[in-house]
C-alpha cells in the first residue's frame, strides 16, 4: 500500500514500505536490533525436522510474518512443545508459505509497550493480561486486560526502555508513529519483542492511550498524524 501511495504522490500516515517490510519480519527486526544495540531474546527459524527444541525450553513458537499474536504457541513443557509442532504442521498444510521461528521464552515477564510519535517516545504502558499471554482475544475482544500507564519501574529503567525504543525506531526508519513492545524479565532486563509500524486505533489500543496521558486526545492525535503526513508528502 505504501508503494502504491508513493507512486501517486498521495500523502499517507506512517513509514514507507521498506521499514514496514522489515518490521513485519520478526527475524529481520532482530537483525536490525542487533545493529542498533537493542537486546532481543535468542531466536532461530524453526526447522520441523529438529527432534528437540533448538533453544531448549521454555520457548515461544510463532510465525515470522504475522501480527496480533496469530499462531503463537507458548511451550513451557515438552508436552506443549510436541502439541505446538503438531499444530504448526497442520497450519503449514493450509498455509505452505508460512514460516515459523523459535524464541527463548521469558516466562513471568512483564509486558511493556512504548508509543513513538514523530521522533518522541510516549509514556510506557504495561499490559496485564488475565490469560497466559497477550493473545488475539486479549488484544481485541476481552475486557479484562488491564493497562497501566507509566508503571512503577526501577530507577532509570523507564528512560532506558524509551531510549531503546527510539534506537530501533530510528534503525528501522519508522515515520510518524510506531509502537515498540518489550518484555521485562524477572531479572529486570528489557528485551525487544517487536515493532508495529502502524499500531491499532481501537478502544483497546495502546498508542492512543499513551498519547491521551500527555494531553493528546483522539481527535487531536488523528489531526496531528494528518498534519505529519501532509508535511512529509513527496
Amino acid at each position: 500500500m505504501q508503494d502504491e501511495l508513493a507512486k501517486t504522490g498521495k500523502p499517507f500516515v506512517g513509514c514507507a514500505s521498506a521499514a514496514a517490510r522489515i518490521a513485519m519480519d520478526k527475524m529481520s527486526t532482530k537483525l536490525s536490533a542487533a545493529r542498533a544495540g537493542v537486546p532481543t531474546l535468542p531466536a532461530c527459524v524453526l526447522n520441523q525436522l529438529d527432534q528437540e527444541p533448538p533453544l531448549g525450553l521454555p520457548a515461544v513458537v510463532k510465525p515470522i510474518h504475522e501480527g496480533s499474536s496469530v499462531g503463537v504457541h507458548i511451550c513451557s513443557t515438552r508436552q506443549r512443545w510436541d502439541e505446538a509442532m503438531r499444530t504448526v504442521a497442520a497450519e503449514r498444510e493450509r498455509h505452505p508459505l508460512r514460516t515459523y521461528m523459535v524464541e527463548r521464552a521469558a516466562l513471568g515477564a512483564r509486558e511493556l509497550t512504548v508509543g513513538w510519535l514523530d521522533g518522541q517516545t510516549l509514556p510506557i504502558v504495561e499490559i496485564k493480561a488475565s490469560v497466559e499471554f497477550y493473545d488475539y482475544e486479549a488484544k481485541y475482544t476481552r475486557d479484562d486486560t488491564k493497562y497501566v500507564v507509566s508503571p512503577d519501574l526501577p530507577s532509570g529503567l523507564t528512560q532506558q526502555i524509551q531510549r531503546l525504543a527510539s534506537c530501533i525506531a530510528k534503525e528501522l526508519g519508522t515515520r510518524h508513529l510506531s509502537r515498540i513492545d518489550f518484555m521485562l524479565d524477572r531479572d529486570g532486563l528489557p528485551w525487544l519483542l517487536e515493532v508495529n509500524t502502524l499500531p491499532g486505533f481501537t478502544s483497546h489500543s495502546l498508542l492512543p492511550m499513551a498519547a491521551l496521558s500527555v494531553g493528546l486526545d483522539f481527535p487531536m492525535l488523528t489531526s496531528h498524524l494528518v498534519q505529519l503526513a501532509l508535511r512529509d508528502a513527496t
